[in-house]
């Protein structure tokens, strides 16, 4: 649209020029071309400023940002039982008899408190048997048993009648579990020995661990002496 209306404006500015000067054309001619000029100059000049104008443009830039995003991790919950530990604890109180003067508790025991040469301390007890009477017992209640006991023992023969044909056992259990013990029925001074009692997996509330001593055969009397016991948890292979 302005490029028109310039050269409209050096159309009319042509023919203004060209009534005023008459017929003389030498005069028109040079009215023209500067008319020509200037339009084109004009014309040239707007149109540039227009066409940068317009080209110039300033591209809209959308930058689009992330949602946060936040994740939660819940922890799983476990729970963890650790195993029992073992622990070679020895369980029998008052083991040597020597707890309080006159009194084996918590010992039961139908044999005799005896201070003649204790394996250790100041007691013994006694088993004195006369043609093969009594058996005796050396008992004491455990509480919560299970798995394998070591259960140890010291022995002595004080004396045998003479003549004596006799054969003397060891047994020791705990609950129903009972085995044999080894045991030199020669006179002689102190020996000990020991058995491996398994009372399995399940534990057992409450049991009666004892030793029992018997003697039998042909003799007059013979005299045992039992000291120092001791019940005690087996951890690992026995």
């Amino acid at each position: 649209m302005v490029r028109v209306s310039l050269l409209n404006l050096a159309a009319i500015a042509t023919l203004l020029l060209g009534a005023e000067a008459g017929p003389c054309k030498p005069r028109t001619t040079a009215a023209t071309s500067l008319a020509e000029t200037t339009s084109s100059l004009a014309a040239d000049t707007t149109a540039t400023s227009i066409d940068t104008t317009a080209v110039t443009t300033v591209a809209d830039t959308t930058t689009t940002i992330p949602r946060e995003t936040t994740t939660t991790t819940e922890a799983e919950s476990t729970t963890t039982t650790a195993a029992a530990v073992c622990v070679e604890t020895q369980l029998f109180i008052n083991p040597n008899f020597d707890d309080n003067p006159g009194d084996i508790t918590p010992w039961s025991s139908n044999a005799a408190l005896a201070q003649n040469q204790p394996q250790s301390g100041t007691n013994a007890l006694s088993a004195t048997f006369q043609n093969g009477e009594p058996d005796y017992y050396f008992k004491q209640t455990l509480q919560n048993l299970s798995g394998k006991y070591r259960f140890s023992y010291y022995y002595r023969v004080v004396s045998v009648s003479q003549g004596a044909d006799y054969v003397c056992n060891m047994q020791l259990s705990a609950g129903s579990v009972s085995a044999y013990g080894e045991m030199y029925d020669s006179p002689g001074g102190w020996k000990t020995s020991s058995v491996i009692l398994d009372m399995g997996d399940n534990t057992i509330a409450q049991a009666d661990v004892q030793l029992g001593l018997t003697c039998y055969g042909e003799f007059t009397g013979i005299e045992v002496d039992i000291d120092t016991l001791a019940f005690t948890r087996v951890c690992g292979a026995a």
